[in-house]
């Protein structure tokens, strides 16, 4: 599988930064929340698209503007507060980037992720990426107890649903007649959709879960899933679809 350097900045940076400015407005009252996500989406997609162009300078520029001079203006509070929220933001947000990199360190042993290592290590890219999202959540988390409160709701579903997909599996291989397992394995696949949708409604209709807090954990096991594949592929020789 070769995947261009702008698609890797895309799959690297774009989910994080998603929930990243999701939870600014979250933390945050902004005057008009349309335009602070219409202005910091803007400015995550002209970082993404030049990533491998830009300078430090505009890195640095682009943290500096995005995590806490555009959040400070547009948000409707007091100043003391705001300053005190972007802070801890950014605090969480750094914990969690090296917390990342550590893990993508311990997985490869290469302490620099450039493009050519992250191809060469598809798999852990995608396990470090989906535990930096994890571990950004649960950090958020503990600013807004919706979003705690989705997090676990989305997590409790997700691992109900794995352990509900295994079970069909196993129930359906017990079955002596093919089109017997492939009906079983359909059923239960749409069983456990309808359950999955049922969350996702409650969550949305309640105020008490964050509906993106609870979905993301549910895209997570299927991230997981397809990187333990790519591993497992990879330390068999088998090339990846």
């Amino acid at each position: 599988m070769h995947l261009s350097n702008t698609m890797l900045d895309v799959l690297g940076t774009a989910p994080v930064e998603a929930v990243i400015i999701y939870t600014w407005s979250r933390v945050l009252h902004m005057r008009n929340r349309a335009a602070f996500y219409l202005l910091m989406s803007s400015c995550m997609l002209v970082v993404v698209l030049t990533r491998g162009d830009a300078g430090t300078g505009m890195r640095f520029a682009y943290l500096v503007f995005t995590g806490g001079v555009l959040p400070f203006l547009m948000a409707d509070e007091r100043p003391a507060r705001k300053v005190f929220v972007i802070a801890l933001m950014n605090v969480a947000i750094m914990i969690a980037e090296v917390l990342g990199t550590a893990l993508w360190y311990g997985m490869t042993g290469i302490d620099i992720i450039d493009y050519d290592n992250t191809r060469a290590h598809l798999g852990e890219f995608a396990i470090m990426h989906a535990a930096h999202l994890v571990l950004l959540i649960a950090l958020f988390a503990a600013l807004r107890q919706d979003i705690l409160l989705g997090a676990a709701l989305g997590t409790a579903a997700a691992l109900v649903n794995f352990a509900a997909m295994i079970l069909g599996l196993l129930r359906a291989s017990k079955k002596e007649n093919p089109l017997s397992a492939q009906l079983t394995s359909r059923v239960l696949f749409v069983v456990r959709m309808v359950v999955l949708l049922v969350v996702l409604v409650i969550a949305l209709k309640s105020k008490r879960f964050d509906p993106l807090a609870t979905l993301l954990p549910l895209c997570f096991m299927r991230l997981a899933l397809m990187a333990s594949e790519l591993v497992r592929k990879k330390k068999k020789g088998v090339p990846a679809a």
